[in-house]
């Protein structure tokens, strides 16, 4: 997408768009989900911004009950690909630009959060796991050791 395009959709995000959260639930936990959308009755655009974007699901609602009332077409992408969406579009955005960052926001301190688990895990680390393995095999001398020299530098 160029910068033009990035722009365009800026304006159309910010015009007809939706940048939603919401929970999910599974059986021992619940997590939260970002969806950014756009709903038109004019399909050629939706077909557009998917094209263009090159990711996300296009959705068609059938024609609702009521008088004046158009079908309608939805654009969505949701969890990592609404934080892409956000990272392309929030320069060029003005009304919902509030929203786009709380979407960079909770998805950058997710990945911070689970880097500094890897390293909080690492501190764990046993440097004698050697003697905990419990596979059929022993190690052959020469892995053994390569371990043991491991060990004195740890």
């Amino acid at each position: 997408m160029n910068r033009e395009q990035a722009n365009y959709l800026a304006g159309l995000f910010d015009a007809d768009g939706c940048a939603s959260k919401h929970f999910k639930r599974k059986k021992n936990y619940s997590y939260k989900v970002f969806n950014c959308e756009i709903a038109m009755t004019h399909k050629g655009v939706i077909d557009w911004v998917h094209k263009v974007v090159g990711f996300g699901n296009i959705y068609h609602i059938k024609i609702p009950k009521g008088l004046g009332k158009k079908p309608q077409w939805r654009w969505r992408v949701g969890h990592q690909m609404a934080l892409n969406f956000a990272y392309s579009i929030i320069p060029y955005s003005i009304v919902k630009k509030d929203k786009l960052q709380e979407i960079i926001d909770f998805y950058v301190d997710k990945q911070k959060e689970k880097k500094e688990k890897q390293y909080n895990d690492f501190d764990s680390f046993d440097p004698d796991w050697s003697k905990s393995y419990k596979g059929k095999e022993e190690l052959d001398s020469e892995t053994q050791e390569y371990v043991d020299s491991l060990k004195e530098k740890i």
